[in-house]
């Protein structure tokens, strides 16, 4: 059987301009953006793509606070995450 060339997996969680009211799925918290990322790379995924969303209505945000808890989080579920 011939082997598969290597490639990278990556998983956009959150969409940019996704918000709460067109899917319940969509996560928006940092809690819940960390799950998915660690559900992503334990399915394969090397990288995650994520626009952090304004816990209290989802909205997208620039807020560095929520940009670092985020990642904190990603990086604590997922030992071998790196981010840029």
């Amino acid at each position: 059987m011939a082997r598969m060339p290597k490639l990278i997996i990556t998983c956009a969680l959150t969409g940019s301009a996704v918000g709460p009211s067109q899917t319940p799925y969509l996560p928006i918290t940092p809690d819940q953006i960390a799950d998915e990322a660690y559900r992503a790379y334990k399915a394969g995924a090397a990288i995650v793509h994520v626009h952090v969303k304004d816990p209290k209505d989802g909205i997208p945000t620039a807020d560095l606070k929520i940009w670092r808890e985020t990642l904190t989080k990603i990086k604590e579920k997922c030992n071998e995450a790196t981010y840029q």
